[in-house]
């Protein structure tokens, strides 16, 4: 009887331990990714009087970025790990805040003040996820766990994807129906009409997503990730997953998530060029498969990328005489006028996000600032100017320097997620030139939550006492 009553306070001691405080708020992380992926933002809110809609998942982010905090300030054993990127962050966030403060009289006579603050808001709770997603991932059966977690739900919402684009009804439309305390906002509102979904005589599915083109851009950064679990596990759920992300790509009938898929393949035979070339007869059987489970997808998405006429020339077409810049319907013929409002301010820009990508806000539809451009390179050009943009680029170069002595030095599990993560990252940057990818929350979240994988195991395999748990 002495010896159980001594072993309980050790059982105690132990369950208070910074190794078990990682355990459980690795569990929240996961929680918080859950409610990213599976309630569509800005679809549904909370029910609170605020300046600012209350969405679920920035109530998440929130309290756990709380508890989180608290924890470190109460136990002295918590201690904050090094990211790797972090002079890159602070540049970006204080590229931001400088091109506020600069433009702030413009700004503020222009009704876009509020939209600036908004924008810097939603980046430093990124900034907070990200350092928090470093710090509770220390092993790397924690990294894998995550890894898990973001496939699952992402072959979930493939799956519905593939289901909306055969029905036309998106089943996150009735998440409401589960959660009544939710709000849902008025679809027409998000410009997510199916009249304005249609394309090639079908409805592009967009899932989870606030647009079809974030819906096959968050869906390919998850492919290599699948890969990776299948490379390293050989369970067939994996390889599952990968094929149902692929063909989720396709039912959104984007060119963007097409690009990037071509970026991934790019990636793995530059760096894993042998291994590439054996998954090579894998295409074919591929291809059968999203063409039975997303039919008239493949027809669709070549007639994106070789229409009449060629695609230059259909995106070289100007919008109709009346509208601003930036308000026109195709894409190149924005670029000569942008980059002219580039010249005026340079270095600074014209504020952080004060190129709102709600063309219904009437703020934003003043002579100057019209919307974005679908790049966000160039918006982040026009918003940021010059030092936001090198900020952006040290950022991601910093982290595929990173990441490529890894997939160099290792050819076992560890090259092979260095290699995953990278292809995600290089995708996500090619993809910034055809959509105003910072501009949509989930695939912003998605690409945070792997520079915070891609830190955490270059900080794992740097720490000899980083060891998979029990």
């Amino acid at each position: 009887m002495s010896a159980s009553v001594a072993a309980a306070p050790r059982a105690s001691v132990a369950s208070s331990t910074p190794v078990a405080r990682s355990v459980r708020f690795r569990t929240l992380l996961a929680a918080i990714v859950v409610v990213v992926f599976f309630i569509p933002i800005k679809r549904y809110t909370l029910p609170a009087s605020l300046p600012v809609n209350l969405e679920p998942y920035r109530l998440m982010i929130a309290l756990v970025a709380c508890a989180w905090f608290t924890a470190l300030m109460v136990d002295r054993r918590l201690r904050l790990r090094a990211t790797g990127v972090g002079a890159p962050l602070v540049a970006l966030l204080l590229a931001c805040v400088v091109s506020i403060a600069v433009n702030a009289a413009t700004l503020q006579g222009s009704g876009l003040t509020s939209l600036s603050i908004k924008a810097l808001t939603f980046l430093l709770s990124f900034c907070i996820l990200f350092i928090f997603a470093v710090n509770v991932l220390r092993t790397r059966e924690d990294i894998d766990y995550l890894i898990r977690i973001i496939v699952f739900c992402g072959a979930v919402i493939a799956l519905e994807v593939l289901i909306e684009y055969r029905t036309g009804h998106n089943l996150f439309n009735d998440v409401g129906q589960l959660l009544p305390f939710l709000h849902k906002v008025p679809l027409t509102s998000l410009g997510l009409d199916p009249t304005e979904l249609a394309r090639e005589g079908s409805l592009r599915a967009y899932g989870s997503a606030e647009d079809p083109i974030e819906c096959s851009a968050f869906l390919v950064m998850l492919v290599p990730l699948a890969l990776y679990l299948y490379q390293t596990d050989r369970r067939r759920r994996w390889l599952v997953a990968s094929i149902l992300l692929v063909a989720g790509v396709f039912a959104t009938l984007s060119r963007t998530g097409v690009l990037m898929l071509a970026t991934v393949a790019v990636v793995y035979v530059l760096y894993r060029p042998r291994s590439a070339m054996r998954a090579m007869p894998a295409v074919l059987p591929l291809l059968v498969a999203v063409f039975f489970a997303a039919p008239h997808t493949l027809g669709s998405i070549y007639s994106e990328f070789f229409p009449k006429g060629g695609i230059v020339a259909q995106q070289s077409q100007a919008g109709s005489p009346n509208q601003q810049v930036g308000q026109g319907d195709n894409r190149l013929d924005r670029v000569g006028p942008d980059l002219k409002l580039w010249t005026k301010r340079p270095f600074f820009g014209e504020g952080f996000g004060s190129r709102d990508p709600n063309p219904n806000d009437a703020a934003a539809n003043h002579v100057k600032l019209s919307g974005q451009t679908d790049d966000q390179w160039l918006d982040s050009l026009l918003e940021t100017g010059l030092l936001g943009v090198l900020a952006l680029i040290w950022l991601f170069f910093r982290t595929s320097r990173r990441l490529k002595r890894v997939i160099r030095a290792d050819t076992g599990a560890d090259g092979w997620l260095a290699l995953a993560l990278l292809a995600a990252v290089d995708a996500f940057m090619i993809g910034m030139f055809t959509f105003d990818a910072l501009g949509f929350v989930e695939v912003t979240i998605a690409l945070f939550l792997v520079l915070a994988l891609a830190a955490s195991l270059v900080n794992v395999r740097a720490d000899p006492d980083a060891v998979a748990r029990p």
